[in-house]
């Protein structure tokens, strides 16, 4: 699971290279929390795939994208604020 953290981190500072210098906050932490939203379903999906227990991949995916994005989008909003 650390892994996957650290992949979707990295993909989250990826995207940050993307926003220019003069964007606004809430446009950083807009791409912060899509980038991390995205990035950390489809690895929830493929990995909950894996394991057939588990009956619904796609509803984990969505809660872990929710949460995930939601939280990075936050943090970058704070961090970025000054906050």
């Amino acid at each position: 699971m650390a892994i996957l953290g650290l992949v979707v981190a990295g993909v989250v500072i990826s995207a940050r290279f993307l926003v220019t210098e003069a964007a606004s906050r809430k446009t950083r932490a807009v791409v912060t929390g899509i980038s991390a939203l995205l990035c950390s379903g489809i690895l929830a999906y493929a990995f909950c795939s894996l394991f057939p227990p588990l009956t619904n991949p796609g509803a984990i995916a969505a809660v872990t994208g929710l949460l995930v994005g939601s939280t990075f989008a936050t943090v970058s909003y704070r961090h970025t604020s000054g906050a």
